[in-house]
């Protein structure tokens, strides 16, 4: 008997809403850290959470996961997010161009 194929199911619930403030604060905390990970990810070869360096890839394969496990799809946050990430590596742009000509 030939063994059955497994293939990985997509998430299709969706995540409930914080239900208290605390709730939002972290959730809110988790989505600007990954919006400057993954601008990062883009601009440097390195990455700082916590003080200790990381590759930004590696970076940006967590919150791809962590993204999968809080909304199900990290796609539609990416979407939803993107006009953020692009604010915040220009921002980071403008910052180290002032740096180079002083």
């Amino acid at each position: 008997m030939p063994k059955k194929s497994r293939t990985k199911k997509q998430a299709t619930k969706k995540v409930k809403k914080p239900e208290t403030k605390n709730q939002e604060a972290i959730v809110s905390k988790l989505e600007e850290l990954f919006v400057e990970i993954f601008a990062h990810n883009d601009l440097d070869r390195k990455v700082y959470i916590c003080g200790r360096g990381t590759n930004p890839f590696e970076a940006a394969n967590v919150v791809y996961g962590m993204l999968d496990i809080i909304y199900g799809d990290d796609n539609e946050w990416r979407r939803d997010n993107q006009k953020r990430i692009d604010d915040y590596k220009a921002e980071w742009r403008k910052i180290r161009e002032e740096n180079v000509e002083d």
